[in-house]
């Protein structure tokens, strides 16, 4: 008896100190020289529970994807906003050397209609403003702010199989921005950092899914002039877990930057937003939306826009903003190939797109396409841009025309870069911007006449600071040569002439020059410096009086639309 006991007294301390032992091994992670095994928890497949709700992340992405995918109808709405801020100053803090910002805000709507592989509708359209604050002026930080909108629409449309596209924008075309929603929701996570977040309502109840990490995988939709794009940092994918639906996504993402150097010190920050919310999802069968094309009801310009018609080109090609950039140089080459080949080569607006496209390809560029404006009285422009092999816009050559009773005439063609802006208003003004420099840029205003040719009515050049006309000479040359003695007076002799800013116009209509000073010396007028300058024989006005004498000129109006030209 007493060896059983003592046989069972040993095993229960065999069995406790394989407890402690297991105990301190579980609390300090293993013995040394031995590999610990646990099976690896998976956070993109572990169960996850609120209220009476059972779900993974990795379910909740496949199904949204699959509403997604899967859907007759399909609404998307993003709020974009970017801005960026560069500034330098003194150490001291006492003098700012220059402060820039810029803003960029903006709506985009998808729609997609979906009837089978062969016949879906996808249009984008939205609404952007962009505002620069650019303050560079290292002695007194004079500002120069512009700001420039946009309203698009860009379809894309494939019918029994064939697809084709058009675009319709009114302002500024660089303002379009673009998301692929077709890759806003991931198939790929398992190399993305994860965090999630409940909460909830009321028996409403939400999982906020944040992936970071990855960035240039979060950030690929954003495929179009999204501005830092770069910076993207996370994206919140946001489900409501009551029917497992993907409802709202929020990208974010900034930079920022202070650096200290000898003399000054800089900062730089920007920032992006981006919030995706899906407005409807319908699986039913929807009606496809009449998206006939903006053409005019005249049929002679109806039938030349699809090719039914003749087409005429001219056999000069003219710039009007007086430069002669490289492409410039290279559009008159390519004008000059295609009006050397056969007729039945360029006769149509077709036609001419696609031999221009073979033309361009040896001059280095990638294709041409075609768009179409229409003014005032039947007045109109066909336009070929020249993209290059990135897809990118290089330049426009544009061809006017003008619709009589039962004819249409063409003007001459005509080349702008890229880095040239062109206006087109419904009255029948072209207005075309040449920017030379940060300092220097030109303007020319153009009015499309009867004959299909275009008329200079008036020109400007603008100089940024009055005092470059006195330490740099050749500048003088961009004015008439009878006022260059006046304006190196001001220059010379006006104390604060590096503050002011001169613009002269000549409008050719009246035949006069007018020059507007810029005066940023609070108190100063234009009697008291033409007095102190001597200045007698040129007409020097203020930004007021001018306005009164140009309004015919410079008449704020809204612009035409440039509309994409799919037909055939």
């Amino acid at each position: 008896m007493e060896s059983k006991k003592t046989t069972l007294a040993l095993i229960i301390y065999i069995v406790i100190a394989i407890v402690v032992i297991l105990g301190l091994y579980k609390q300090i992670g293993g013995v040394p020289g031995i590999t610990k095994k646990e099976k690896p928890v998976i956070p993109l497949d572990e169960p996850i529970v609120v209220g009476e709700y059972e779900t993974t992340i990795r379910k909740l992405f496949e199904a949204a994807d699959e509403d997604y995918a899967c859907a007759k109808y399909v609404k998307v709405e993003a709020d974009y906003s970017y801005s960026n801020r560069d500034s330098s100053e003194s150490n001291s803090g006492t003098r700012k050397y220059w402060d820039n910002k810029e803003s960029k805000d903006g709506i985009i709507i998808f729609e997609r209609y979906y009837k089978d592989v062969d016949n879906i509708i996808e249009v984008y359209s939205g609404d952007f403003e962009k505002e620069v604050d650019t303050n560079t002026n290292s002695v007194s930080l004079s500002s120069e702010d512009t700001s420039s909108k946009l309203k698009f629409c860009r379809y894309f449309i494939t019918e029994n199989g064939k697809t084709s596209e058009y675009f319709t924008y009114e302002g500024d075309e660089s303002l379009e921005t673009l998301i692929n929603f077709d890759s806003v929701i991931p198939t790929e996570l398992d190399n993305v950092d994860i965090s999630t977040c409940t909460h909830g309502d009321e028996g409403v109840y939400y999982l906020d899914v944040t992936l970071s990490g990855n960035t240039k995988f979060i950030g690929m939709p954003l495929v179009k002039n999204c501005d830092g794009k770069s910076d993207v940092e996370k994206a919140t994918y946001s489900f409501c877990l009551n029917n497992n639906k993907l409802e709202d996504i929020y990208i974010t993402g900034s930079y920022d930057t202070h650096e200290v150097g000898t003399v000054d010190t800089k900062h730089r920050s920007r920032n992006i937003i981006v919030d995706i919310a899906f407005t409807k999802i319908s699986y039913d069968e929807t009606e496809f939306p009449d998206l006939s094309e903006v053409r005019s009801d005249n049929k002679l310009i109806d039938d030349m826009l699809i090719s039914k018609s003749e087409f005429v080109v001219s056999e000069e090609i003219g710039n009007p903003a007086n430069c002669d950039d490289e492409f410039m140089l290279k559009a008159e080459e390519m004008w000059q190939k295609l009006y050397e080949l056969p007729e039945d080569n360029r006769n149509s607006v077709k036609n001419v797109e696609k031999s221009l496209s073979s033309i361009a390809r040896d001059n280095g560029y990638y294709s041409v396409e075609s768009s179409y404006a229409l003014q005032k009285n039947e007045h109109g422009i066909v336009r070929f841009t020249v993209y290059n092999s990135d897809y990118k816009a290089e330049g426009h050559i544009l061809v006017p025309f003008v619709c009589s009773e039962d004819n249409i005439d063409y003007g001459t063609a005509f080349s702008i870069s890229i880095n040239d802006k062109v206006e087109i208003t419904p009255d029948g003004r072209i207005h075309f911007h040449h920017k030379i420099d940060g300092d220097h840029n030109t303007e020319y205003l153009y009015m499309l006449g009867d004959d299909a040719q275009l008329e200079l009515i008036c020109d400007a050049y603008y100089e940024k600071h009055v005092a470059n006309l006195a330490s740099r000479p050749q500048l003088l040359d961009k004015f008439p040569e009878e006022d260059r003695a006046e304006l190196k007076k001001i220059a010379k002799n006006y104390k604060y002439s590096h503050m002011c800013e001169v613009k002269r116009y000549h409008l050719y209509r009246e035949d006069e020059t007018y020059y507007v000073l810029y005066i940023n010396r609070e108190g100063d007028t234009i009697e008291e410096i033409k007095k102190l300058c001597s200045v007698e024989n040129i007409e020097l006005v203020t930004e007021e009086k001018f306005d009164n004498v140009a309004n015919y000129y410079y008449r704020k109006v809204p612009l035409v639309l440039w509309v994409k030209n799919s037909g055939e």
